[in-house]
């Protein structure tokens, strides 16, 4: 298992220069720490793993408009640089958080006190 916390949103790797895209600190780890090669396919389950230090991703962001964004931003890195993995059903997977607080009915006399 690993985890990475992304820094913020990512690139839009279909609207960024080349120079962005080849310079971008996110995508190069997340490059590194997947082990994707540019221009690999892994569309073969079987030959497509043997390159990849993980089975799979799991996106883990905010229920709200800028987590879908960055969920949207990682597919977009994946289809435009690695469409292959998104062919795979189970590579890539994402970690539903929950986007209700509960509160008690009866707030403890103490906490109302001090309000």
């Amino acid at each position: 298992y690993g985890v990475y916390p992304l820094k913020g949103k990512l690139i839009n790797v279909c609207v960024a220069t080349a120079a962005k895209v080849r310079d971008n600190q996110e995508l190069a780890a997340i490059r590194a720490i997947l082990g994707l090669q540019h221009g690999r396919s892994y569309a073969d389950a079987a030959e497509g793993k043997t390159g990849l230090r993980y089975g799979h991703v799991m996106l883990m962001a905010d229920q709200d408009h800028d987590g879908s964004h960055i969920k949207g931003l990682f597919f977009n890195i994946l289809h435009h640089f690695w469409p292959s993995l998104l062919q795979r059903n189970d590579f890539v997977l994402e970690f539903i958080t929950p986007i209700v607080k509960a509160f008690p009915l009866n707030p403890p006399a103490a906490a109302a006190d001090a309000a």
